[in-house]
């Protein structure tokens, strides 16, 4: 008995003690004072996924839809790994559908078989935009307008295929088959197509490339093809029209485009509607630049879209090295940013399959691309690039994954377009939540939770970084999270909302620190919110 009492005299005394050494430790030891996270980096980071012939995705056609599945999740995985922050992917190479659609058919570039759905049932374009978004990654529907056939396809048309249900739609050219921009009724068809995955998919961006009219095809006799819309042409001067033909076929792809510009707007202003023209206007524009004239050849008066904003952004093909004297990538880019006059987004298109190849064959050094990506961020309104294509990354071709991180060091936002709306959202609240079943097994002790007020600004995005012993970490979220573990040992967080024209909210930030006077527990920094008040406003998604 008596060595008994002892022992619990001991242990109380131990227990008295430990008490009072953590009471004196919490004096001693300040809290460490907040720090205010860096700035996140602005730039667009794009990759083009190519589908036609099977450039990029699926690899070939007829493959299990499981493979197919896996190979988006490795690009999205892929693209987040070098901190890119947009796939543009093409849903309809030639008048078909990397989609569920029920205006044209599957493409054959899925299955095989144009008109064949993929077996199990899925969707393409809406797995990888759920997949992309979850990594913070937004995904532009690329679209081919008026190509109606590729020449390399195999399959017979679907029953649904437009040069089926409207051949007087069609001219033959050379190998290509091609919807005739100069019929209105084509125009009124193709915005139909685009509009339709505007309404019904979380898309980021339209976007469309240089294929208006098709490039020029070289005659047996000698010039060129003629691109034979006689009749739409006869038809336009019967009704009125005095364009000579050269010009007519110009202004139907300029009012293709303004049209399409706004019909992006009314339905979802904050959708970016993007365009990819030839990397040069016309030669001499700028003086010492030579070569192909798509003003002329292909009717695009690109320069005239950009001038009078008829584009969020313009991403001319530069497919040039910078020291290329007569087609230099600097000299091309600077003359593009100066012409500019609405203060939209210049990203050019960056040819990194130049990069494949030992240097004997003619192949670039993975350092031109990012020399290159270098420069843009010299030029007003031109942060940002596109690289062609997406399988030279998954593939590490010339090594330009080794070479990306380079420059793309940190996760980085798309750029805000400021014309699409000037409302920034208001500073979230944040609150720390009790452990959870989920957190533990994660070896994550609390949960992070915060909102904001979506009354007058919608929230597209979340920036949430997190401050940890190895500096700070930025992970961009889509608007439907709101909640995320916290690593152990996170010190600080610092979350903040973007709008859908990507204007930033202020950031509430969080700490995270164990406090002095509450017995060892977390505590919001002053600068957030507390969780009584979190509770009272409620969370929005």
């Amino acid at each position: 008995m008596l060595c008994a009492t002892r022992l619990k005299k001991i242990l109380l005394l131990l227990i008295i003690f430990c008490c009072q050494a953590r009471a004196v430790r919490a004096q001693v030891l300040p809290t460490a004072p907040l720090v205010q996270p860096p700035a996140i980096d602005r730039e667009f980071r794009a990759a083009w996924v190519a589908t036609v012939a099977n450039i990029d995705w699926p690899s070939q056609k007829g493959l299990p839809v499981a493979i197919q599945k896996q190979q988006l999740t490795n690009i999205v995985n892929r693209a987040a790994q070098l901190k890119l922050n947009t796939l543009i992917f093409q849903v309809r190479p030639a008048c078909d559908a990397l989609y569920s659609s029920q205006i044209e058919p599957w493409s054959e570039f899925i299955t095989g078989i144009q008109g064949d759905a993929p077996i199990p049932a899925y969707d393409p374009l809406a797995y990888l935009i759920h997949a992309a978004h979850l990594k913070g990654i937004q995904v532009q529907a690329w679209f081919n307008p008026f190509r109606a056939r590729f020449p390399l396809s195999k399959s017979p048309l679907a029953r649904n295929q437009v040069i089926r249900r409207h051949p007087d739609w069609i001219v033959h050219y050379g190998d290509q088959t091609w919807l005739n921009p100069g019929i209105p009724q084509v125009q009124h068809y193709v915005l139909k197509i685009v509009m339709d995955v505007v309404k019904r998919y979380n898309i980021d961006g339209v976007h469309m490339d240089d294929y208006f009219y098709p490039y020029p095809e070289k005659s047996s006799k000698g010039g060129y093809l003629p691109f034979n819309d006689v009749t739409a042409f006869s038809t336009y001067k019967t009704h009125g029209g005095n364009l000579p033909l050269n010009r007519w076929r110009r202004h139907n792809i300029d009012d293709f485009v303004q049209r399409l510009y706004l019909h992006v707007k009314a339905m979802k202003p904050w959708v970016l509607f993007g365009i990819s023209p030839f990397g040069i206007w016309q030669p001499s524009h700028p003086p010492t630049i030579t070569g192909y004239n798509s003003y002329k050849m292909i009717y695009c008066d690109s320069r005239l879209w950009i001038r009078n904003g008829w584009c969020d952004y313009l991403a001319p093909q530069l497919y040039w090295r910078i020291t290329q004297h007569a087609q230099s990538f600097p000299v091309l880019l600077n003359w593009w940013a100066h012409q500019n006059y609405k203060h939209r987004h210049i990203w050019p298109g960056l040819y990194i399959d130049k990069v494949n190849g030992p240097p004997a064959s003619g192949a670039w050094p993975a350092s031109e691309i990012t020399n290159e990506i270098q420069i843009t961020r010299a030029v007003p309104n031109s942060e940002g690039a596109v690289m062609f294509s997406m399988v030279t990354l998954l593939r590490n071709g010339g090594g330009i994954d080794n070479a990306l991180p380079q420059v793309y060091r940190h996760v980085a936002l798309v750029p805000s377009s400021p014309w699409l709306g000037m409302h920034q959202p208001p500073k979230p609240a944040c609150k720390l939540e009790t452990d959870s079943l989920t957190a533990k097994e994660n070896n994550q002790s609390e949960v992070l939770s915060w909102h904001t007020n979506t009354s007058t600004v919608t929230v597209r995005w979340w920036a949430l970084q997190v401050l940890s012993s190895k500096g700070w970490h930025t992970t961009v979220l889509p608007a439907d999270c709101v909640s995320v573990p916290l690593p152990e040992g996170s010190l600080e967080a610092s979350i903040i909302a973007i709008s859908p024209s990507g204007i930033a909210s202020p950031n509430a930030l969080v700490n995270l620190r164990p406090s002095t006077g509450s017995g060892g527990k977390r505590q919001n920094h002053p600068d957030g919110h507390s969780t009584e008040q979190f509770e009272q406003t409620g969370a929005s998604k």
